[in-house]
């Protein structure tokens, strides 16, 4: 059993939020409201699975093709760290 917990998620090969910020400006026409949905829709699935995050920062917030989804789930306490 792993002595603390932790949590493995997809791998996204893509740009983060501040990466396509500085390489195409600014969120325009409907894409703020996507990404806002997004993002709330990803931090209420993974607060109820009970996780905490923390540095919900553009550095950290890795954006996918529209239609497109990464999951993070917990590992069981056995898996190796």
């Amino acid at each position: 059993m792993a002595r603390l917990p932790w949590l493995a998620t997809a791998y996204a090969p893509m740009l983060t939020l501040d990466q396509h910020l500085a390489s195409h400006g600014a969120l325009i026409g409907a894409t703020p409201y996507a990404f806002a949905t997004g993002t709330a829709q990803a931090l209420s699935a993974i607060h109820a699975s009970g996780v905490v995050h923390r540095d919900v920062k553009p550095q950290s917030v890795i954006l996918t093709p529209p239609g497109t989804w990464t999951s993070a789930s917990r590992m069981p306490p056995t898996a190796p760290p």
